[in-house]
Order: structure tokens, then sequence, then C-alpha cells
């Protein structure tokens, strides 16, 4: 006859956060978010990308930090946009989409005069098409998804910039 195995339930544990830790845990980032609430009205920022999941994951989290954001799915509509006279602090984009890439639109954006600050998030996994993609423009590359502490990274740096 076989065996049967119970298992026994393990009560729920408490939650255990170290109240000293200075980690990225969800305090330290509402403390930082806190911190950046004085450009909440100041920052747009346009997230460029083929992928639904990634462009919805991308403008929840910079809505999360009260910044004004839109998305396109490519390169032209991004260069569309500029041509028809929009502007906007922060772009994300990513290096692979159809119709125009990123490194065509942050080159051809770069010719334009647009001082917007352009921030390359993509799945690079070379280093001489990270390098090119650089070289395009990007005033800064960080590799997909953009977490929270990424994206702090990314607002301190255009707080300095905005405020020359």
């Amino acid at each position: 006859m076989p065996r049967v195995l119970a298992y026994r339930r393990h009560p729920r544990r408490p939650n255990r956060r170290l109240r000293g830790s200075k980690a990225f845990s969800r305090d330290v980032i509402v403390e930082e978010a806190g911190n950046l609430l004085q450009l909440r009205n100041r920052i747009t920022a346009l997230v460029v990308d083929n992928s639904i999941s990634i462009q919805l994951y991308h403008t929840a989290l910079l809505s999360r930090f009260g910044v004004d954001n839109r998305a396109v799915e490519n390169g032209q509509q991004v260069v569309d946009l500029y041509c028809n006279g929009a502007s906007f602090d922060l772009i994300l984009m990513d290096n692979f989409m159809p119709v125009v890439n990123g490194r065509q639109a942050t080159r051809t954006l770069r010719a334009m005069g647009v001082r917007s600050m352009i921030v390359g998030v993509s799945s690079v996994f070379r280093e001489d098409e990270r390098q090119e993609f650089i070289d395009a423009g990007l005033d800064d590359f960080q590799e997909k998804p953009l977490t929270c502490a990424k994206l702090i990274h990314i607002l301190r740096e255009l707080e300095s910039s905005l405020s020359f």
C-alpha cells in the first residue's frame, strides 16, 4: 500500500525587516521619491519601446515618481513628435525596434539639436553594440528592465542637469 505523506502548514512568520538597513527597501525608495517631489510638475518623459509590457512597466514606474510620461513604439514616432513641436525632459530609448532603431533615432534627434536627456534602456548582449548605442548620443545607458534604484539614479542626474 502506498504511503501517504501529510504536510503540516507552518504558521505565517512575521515580517522581520531590519530597521537600520540602508538597502533599497520600500522605505528608502519612498524617502527618495519624497526628495524628488519638488520636480513633480516639471519633468516629462517619453518611453520608446516596441514591447507593450515594457512600455506599461516603465510608464507605471515613472508615474509612481510623479513624472508625466507617454510611450511610443519606434524611433520614427519620436522624431515625428519632435518635428511637430513636442518636447520632453527625459527619453528612455530602446535600441532594437522596427522602422527606426534607437541608434538612428538618437543620432537624428541630436542632429536636430534636441538637448533632452536620452537614456538607452536595452537588453544589449554584446559590448560593441552597447558602445555603438552610447556613441550615437546617449547621456546614460541602463539594462532592461528599469528598477526603482536605476530610475532614482536617472532622475538625480536629470535634476542636476536641469538646475543649470
